[in-house]
């Protein structure tokens, strides 16, 4: 159920924690594999921020998705519910030392919904390259729940030469 506050933004009267997912975790597979229970409200934007790949990931082995203040631009990604809370996203995500829980304000079906995402803790001074899985995971979420075909192609681009 949705409630309009005073102040214009949407909030979920009874609901669990509501999570903006812009990197793997917008592929339901991966919520599912960490035995998450969850349930997709839809795409949601992040205006005034922008995707980098700021932590080297010790089970990727790679860069990993961040997100990053950065007027006129926006993130993408999913709108979660998870009724249970986010204990077992806390685990994977190294919440305290790898990432920490941040209040974000998205947009969902055009109002503005409070959120939690997680944002790197230290980032690298430069960008750090994905794998490629780790990146087709995004894609899978991003077309999976219907995300802007201009941010899917956005995703793409992180390797252009990729096959398929």
């Amino acid at each position: 159920m949705r409630r309009v506050s005073a102040l214009g933004t949407t909030t979920f009267i009874g609901m669990g924690t509501l999570y903006f997912a812009y990197g793997s975790n917008m592929s339901s597979s991966q919520l599912t594999a960490w035995d998450t229970p969850h349930r997709a409200l839809g795409p949601a934007e992040l205006p005034d921020h922008r995707l980098a790949f700021l932590r080297r990931s010790i089970r990727w082995r790679a860069g990993a998705a961040d997100i990053v203040r950065a007027k006129g631009e926006s993130v993408w990604g999913v709108l979660w519910e998870l009724p249970c809370g986010a204990a077992e996203l806390d685990v994977k995500e190294s919440a305290g030392t790898g990432y920490r829980r941040r209040s974000v304000r998205v947009i969902l079906d055009g109002e503005p919904v409070q959120a939690m995402a997680y944002e790197v803790i230290e980032k690298a001074p430069t960008e750090l390259e994905p794998r490629r899985e780790y990146v087709q995971l995004m894609m899978d979420g991003a077309r999976e729940h219907g995300l802007p075909d201009a941010w899917v192609r956005r995703l793409e681009a992180v390797f252009p030469s990729r096959e398929g």
